[in-house]
């Protein structure tokens, strides 16, 4: 099988075990958007994935291309659905919605929200920001200090609390 890779410059690389067919590296996260959707990037292939957190966020956010060209690109179905692509909340939200398993959480809107709920959910937790990638502002928390102590790294206008 051949694989062709479109990414920014040391995304995704790191993670590859044998070498593309072919390798684009573009300058930024619009241009790797704008490259998978050339005519001819479409056509030659079965399926694009676009399967980076940042080049998905700027996805969602390019109000300015088409619908399809959206949808070609995206892990959905409509473009009404895309908010669970960058959002943790939005995703554990669809997950449940949909009758899949995945863990206890409670939205909360602050560090107080937060205790509240690993009251209510049992400890430990995890506290996530909504967005972010790579385990970035997400956190473990065994105990009310361990959340105390995160009010500083976790200052999202909405955490999920998960257990």
């Amino acid at each position: 099988m051949a694989v062709d890779i479109v990414s920014v410059p040391s995304r995704l690389l790191r993670f590859l075990g044998t070498p593309p067919h072919r390798l684009f590296i573009q300058a930024s996260p619009d241009r790797v958007v704008e490259r998978a959707l050339e005519p001819v990037s479409l056509r030659d292939y079965d399926w694009v994935v676009v399967a980076d957190d940042v080049i998905l966020s700027r996805l969602r956010q390019r109000r300015d291309l088409p619908e399809s060209a959206r949808l070609a690109l995206a892990p959905v179905t409509d473009v009404g659905t895309m908010g669970h692509i960058t959002s943790r909340i939005g995703l554990s939200t669809r997950l449940e919605a949909a009758g899949l398993r995945t863990p206890p959480f409670e939205v909360v809107a602050d560090i107080d929200g937060a205790q509240a709920a690993a009251e209510r959910l049992g400890y430990p937790v995890v506290l996530k920001a909504d967005s972010g990638s790579s385990g970035k502002a997400v956190v473990r928390a065994d105990r009310d200090a361990d959340l105390d102590s995160t009010r500083a790294i976790l200052s999202s206008s909405l955490l999920l609390v998960q257990r």
